[in-house]
């Protein structure tokens, strides 16, 4: 597999040498949405990486997910407490960490994965070509403010989500949301440890998709936010920062988190 040797941008907030917890963010939002929810965790070592073609590492290329994983698997190796670590990610970000269950088990403690889809799409190849025409169009003042409504992005991040718009390179978020919308996950032998959450307003896809990883691997725990779609982790940080913690210290989930329906 062609792997790249450049280093991802990485974040590092909380306490060094403690549990280290690594945040995965979804395609085309870098690593600082996840900054209201590490904000919460100041007692673990969270480390928030900008994947390839994303934030800090734009200047690294984009090769593939199974490419990417590795990367992330390089970076808990390197910096993580006993080369260990639990793993939180959204969307590709949950995809990634379904990948590194299964390719890379002794990495990882638990994880817990929101808003992932593990249902390849047949027009993907479409809808990433859309992605790159449509990206330039998405600048403007309006379709800002309507992509952002439509995500659940709270206002306050307007500004931040703007400027990831402007150093978006089309292509390059094409591929990502190809390989993203293509995903199938490899076998995971022990879900004991897996967590898969939605938001509330979360297509049905991603509801499909947590039942289906509730009947291929055993152990999974499901559970749905009271309220929030895709970016509910920016919606209530503070729920989204107290179920990790639960989830990370085997304590038990809050009682605000839903029962995902049948």
């Amino acid at each position: 597999m062609a792997g790249t040797s450049r280093p991802l941008a990485v974040t590092e907030r909380g306490r060094a040498g403690a549990a280290t917890i690594v945040f995965l963010h979804g395609g085309g939002l870098p690593g600082w949405t996840w900054e209201p929810v590490v904000a919460r965790l100041p007692e673990y070592c969270c480390l928030v990486p900008d994947l390839p073609s994303h934030g800090g590492s734009r200047g690294v290329p984009w090769e593939s997910l199974p490419a990417t994983a590795a990367l992330v698997a390089a970076l808990i190796r390197e910096r993580a407490a006993g080369s260990r670590a639990h793993l939180v990610g959204v969307s590709l970000g949950g995809q990634l960490a379904l990948q590194l269950l299964a390719t890379e088990p002794a990495l990882i403690d638990r994880a817990v994965v929101s808003g992932t889809s593990v249902r390849p799409m047949p027009a993907a190849g479409f809808l990433s070509w859309l992605v790159r025409v449509s990206l330039p169009w998405s600048r403007g003042e309006w379709m800002v403010r309507a992509n952002l409504r439509s995500l659940g992005i709270p206002t306050e991040h307007l500004g931040r989500y703007r400027q990831t718009l402007d150093e978006t390179d089309p292509v390059a978020l094409g591929r990502v949301i190809g390989d993203s919308l293509r995903f199938r996950p490899l076998p995971i032998a022990n879900g004991a440890n897996l967590l898969v959450v939605a938001g509330r307003k979360e297509p049905g896809t991603i509801y499909r998709s947590a039942r289906d990883l509730a009947s291929t691997v055993p152990g999974v725990t499901l559970r749905m936010a009271p309220t929030g779609g895709h970016a509910w982790f920016l919606q209530a940080p503070d729920l989204f920062a107290r179920m990790v913690r639960a989830w990370v210290s085997r304590e038990p989930l809050p009682a605000e988190l839903l029962p995902m329906p049948a």
